[in-house]
């Protein structure tokens, strides 16, 4: 059985009013939730994270440039020699480094990521399904509150036409004094009702406006009308449970964490393994003390010493100095001339850690436990939580379904009543006793409580909530 029927508010500002359906209450809230926002950001985090694990499966590779300016006695490093002046050195190199083995840390690394960033989904989508419950919960006690100031308002506008109506019977002695206050004190205490229904209008206006983080504190205006569904009463509750416990973002959520921490331990483990890594680098450099001898100028002949031919002839022996003219080699010569490559393979193999190893393995186990448990928890509490939910929509489906028939039943009274009032059969007083609005506001509260009890279960399998 399904009874559809059209919700919506409007939100009355100065200027101009605005009509918020449901949905749209919910979606309002959503987008300024700050709480949503911060979730938005935690999954942005967790993505960037597991993009950055996967990056590192990837060789690195950096360039490095170095200018050193060195002053007196030195040891010039591109040509190894001694230098008595200030020497100018400026290097470049391409460096890349790859990581072969680690312990499949980095595989288990990404795999714990990718679980977080799942959980972090789920998180952000139980997060979402909270404000929806609670902005349903808040917008169908404006409609109740609504419904129930109208009604009072009607009853206190019929109340004061009969004790204008009494009055002038009162003046024409048709009835008693008595008669006459009796109609008056129902008409304060409906006035006394409508203040009340009125206070109770506004608060739930206000929090629903702070539920939405709407700014504006103005009235809200709302037609009434209800969507009772019933699909859930032909449902059996393990069905429900079943989808629950395999599918719910909040369940879900704690699944993810829990397999992070297994994986937690995974990565704890890979300490124990030997690690691989492969370098390899390019490099060339120029520096001002390198240098080509461009002229050679040989000095006058010296006679330094005498000598005897193979004959006994005496000869004269003479000796040259030589001065050099040096050119500091260009730079565009030195890169191409310095060129120079390496590779190198690091293994490095675990041997004592200060047990930093085992107890950090010890310490993912805990983790892992604690994740286990609260995932236990929360299952279990998850189906108490549903079973409560699904028993408690058939007790106000029962309900409303007493309080519409009473409500039917009271109903026929009223227009009897009203009848027998209009011939003067009865006094106002008894009339007033079978009007039909004394029972509307538990029709009400009966109504509003179904439409909100039947969300529930569309809360924990998931599902849009729409009334």
């Amino acid at each position: 059985m399904k009874n559809l029927v059209d919700t919506s508010l409007t939100f009355c500002n100065i200027g101009f009013s605005q009509k918020f359906t449901l949905q749209q209450c919910i979606n309002y809230a959503l987008k300024n939730n700050l709480g949503i926002k911060s979730s938005e950001l935690n999954i942005k985090s967790a993505k960037l994270n597991l993009l950055k694990t996967k990056m590192n499966l990837l060789p690195t590779l950096n360039f490095n440039s170095n200018e050193t300016f060195m002053i007196g006695r030195t040891i010039d490093p591109l040509t190894n020699e001694f230098a008595e002046s200030n020497v100018t050195t400026t290097s470049f190199s391409l460096i890349s480094s790859i990581n072969i083995f680690s312990g499949f840390q980095n595989l288990n690394t990404i795999k714990q990521n990718y679980y977080i960033v799942k959980s972090s989904e789920f998180e952000y989508k139980k997060i979402k399904n909270n404000i929806s419950i609670t902005i349903t919960s808040l917008y169908l006690q404006v409609l109740l509150a609504t419904e129930l100031y109208n009604s009072a308002k009607k009853q206190k506008k019929i109340l004061a036409l009969e004790v204008e109506k009494n009055k002038k019977l009162l003046d024409a002695n048709v009835i008693n004094r008595s008669t006459h206050l009796e109609a008056v004190s129902q008409y304060n205490n409906e006035h006394l009702q409508l203040v009340s229904s009125e206070n109770t209008l506004k608060i739930s206006q206000l929090a629903l406006i702070q539920a939405m983080e709407l700014d504006t504190l103005d009235t809200i205006e709302i037609l009434i009308n209800i969507d009772i569904d019933t699909s859930y009463l032909n449902k059996s509750i393990n069905d429900i449970i079943l989808y629950t416990i395999n599918d719910h973002p909040y369940l879900k959520s704690y699944y993810f964490k829990l397999l992070a921490a297994d994986k937690a331990i995974d990565i704890s483990r890979s300490g124990r393994h030997s690690k691989l890594y492969i370098t390899g680098s390019y490099a060339t450099g120029y520096s001002s003390q390198r240098k080509n001898i461009v002229n050679i100028i040989p000095s006058q002949p010296l006679l330094t010493s005498f000598s005897y031919d193979n004959n006994g002839n005496l000869l004269e022996v003479y000796s040259f100095t030589y001065k050099y003219d040096y050119e500091t080699i260009k730079f565009k010569n030195q890169l191409k001339d310095n060129l120079s490559r390496s590779f190198s393979i690091n293994l490095t193999i675990p041997i004592f850690n200060n047990w930093q190893v085992n107890n950090n393995i010890k310490l993912a186990q805990i983790n892992y436990k604690i994740s286990h448990y609260n995932y236990k928890r929360t299952k279990k509490q998850v189906i108490k939580d549903v079973q409560q939910v699904y028993y408690e929509y058939i007790l106000a489906y029962n309900k409303y379904k007493a309080s519409a028939a009473a409500y039917k039943a009271t109903s026929e009274a009223y227009y009897l009543a009203e009848e027998r009032y209009n011939s003067g059969l009865i006094y106002i007083y008894e009339y007033n006793l079978s009007n039909l609005f004394r029972l509307k506001p538990e029709l009400s509260k009966s109504k509003h409580e179904l439409i909100f009890k039947q969300e529930i279960p569309d809360f924990y399998c998931d599902k849009q909530i729409k009334l």
